[in-house]
């Protein structure tokens, strides 16, 4: 199976500081951490703070002309990741098969 890099993707964590970036850091995650402290990206993929304490955490795929091409959100961040439709995704991408159509169900 191809990794991330071998298929030329790039994986970032985006949190809030604070607590999230220390859950970052304790996943050990390979990735870099940003900090969006104004929440702003957030807003702009839609990331709603559930019962308005936690935060919304999800994966996207965003193709190079900026289109979201894979989705899954969670209340539970550990919830947000499917590996192996990620990979499968990935691979459409770097040609290995059609992408999603921009209007593909979005795993919630």
């Amino acid at each position: 199976m191809a990794t991330l890099t071998q298929l030329g993707a790039t994986a970032l964590v985006i949190g809030g500081g604070g607590v999230g970036t220390g859950l970052v850091r304790s996943m050990a995650l390979p990735y870099p951490a940003l900090v969006d402290r104004d929440r702003s990206t957030y807003k702009a993929y839609g990331l709603a703070r559930a019962l308005f304490i936690i935060q919304e955490s999800a994966t996207f795929l965003v193709d190079r002309d900026g289109i979201v091409r894979h989705a899954l959100r969670s209340v539970n961040p550990q919830g947000s990741m499917d590996w192996e439709r990620l990979r499968r995704d990935l691979a459409a991408l770097a040609g290995a098969g059609d992408p999603p159509p921009p209007d593909a169900p979005v795993t919630r």
